[in-house]
């Protein structure tokens, strides 16, 4: 496919989850379906072809970047908190995908963020 050709692909997607989402603004939720396969086109590696935002990055050399919120535990190591908060805690924190356009500590490439093991709860998948 040409580099347009990605483009166009990527306007289609947009235009149609554009649709799904009015769709399910008026309660229909079976568009919840087609919004997840549009989603997983654009981020994620599926048989044998990366992500279309992925290759669309690199095709035009840029980075697709979100916000992440770091886990106590990383603040403890960047030295963000004292050490001491951590001594005999065991805690889990969630990063959620919903709040990366919206706040967070640090900016990551999009693709390194779902790859967080907070984000994939332990699961591994290919980008």
């Amino acid at each position: 496919m040409t580099p347009e050709g990605y483009l166009t692909e990527l306007e289609d997607i947009k235009l149609k989850l554009s649709d799904f989402l009015e769709q399910v603004g008026k309660g229909k939720v079976s568009y919840f379906k087609d919004i997840a396969l549009k989603l997983r086109v654009l981020y994620c590696y599926k048989s044998g072809t990366s992500a279309l935002l992925k290759v669309i990055s690199d095709l035009f050399k840029f980075d697709i970047v979100v916000l992440i919120s770091l886990t106590l535990k990383e603040r403890v190591e960047k030295g963000q908190l004292p050490a001491s908060l951590a001594d005999g805690l065991a805690f889990e924190q969630v990063n959620s995908a919903i709040m990366w356009l919206e706040r967070g500590d640090e900016e990551m490439n999009v693709f390194d963020a779902i790859k967080r093991k907070e984000v994939l709860h332990g699961q591994q998948f290919p980008l």
